[in-house]
């Protein structure tokens, strides 16, 4: 059985755009019509063209149009077949239209839903957590605060998976390959325990995808 400790890793803040138009594409060529999520069936994403970037290159996970970009120096201590694995990686362009050397974005062959235990304030004024599926391709949109964890415990056939949208999940004996500390400005990085039963008492479908 492998190591079950597990740990997240987003950035504190994403400073890529992309044009209305360039959103727009990537909606209609690889999104559900209604939610905007990923496809069902969609593996690598190309060829996404950056209207604006920030010149530090301090920042490994950047925030893209509803998929994730990394920093290919991140994730070169893990060894290649795993990453090649358990995400897949695309190419992206420079606002030049030229390919920009040294990013890719990512997608995960396992998206696991990140829990919580706590909403934000709504129209109500409670903080119940609420989750929203998708009436086209089934997607259950969610999101939540508080104290972070992973329910059910996450395939052992893989190693790197992908935290709803933009953030990645590793196991521990991947994570100590990393050099969190080279990066530690600009990320957002915490242990985040495997639990029996959700603190957050919802019930989701096993992974953060589309049935259909």
């Amino acid at each position: 059985m492998k190591n079950d400790e597990f740990y997240l890793v987003k950035t504190k803040l994403g400073d890529c755009e992309v044009s209305h138009e360039e959103r727009e594409r990537f909606i209609q060529t690889r999104c559900c019509p209604e939610c905007h999520y990923i496809r069902k069936g969609v593996t690598a994403v190309n060829g996404i063209q950056l209207e604006s970037r920030s010149d530090e290159l301090d920042k490994p996970l950047e925030l893209g149009v509803k998929t994730g970009m990394v920093w290919n120096e991140f994730l070169a201590p893990i060894p290649k077949e795993i990453v090649e694995r358990d995400l897949w990686l695309g190419s992206l362009l420079g606002p030049d239209g030229k390919p920009l050397e040294g990013w890719s974005t990512f997608n995960g062959r396992y998206k696991l839903y990140v829990r919580g235990t706590r909403g934000i304030i709504n129209s109500r004024g409670t903080t119940e957590i609420e989750t929203h599926p998708c009436g086209t391709c089934g997607l259950v949109r969610y999101f939540a605060m508080g104290k972070y964890h992973l329910y059910p415990k996450p395939p052992e056939d893989a190693d790197i998976f992908q935290g709803g949208v933009y953030s990645l999940i590793f196991r521990a004996s991947v994570f100590q390959l990393l050099d969190i500390q080279r990066w530690k400005k600009a990320l957002y990085v915490a242990r985040i325990p495997v639990l029996d039963k959700p603190l957050d008492g919802v019930e989701l479908p096993p992974f953060f995808e589309p049935e259909r």
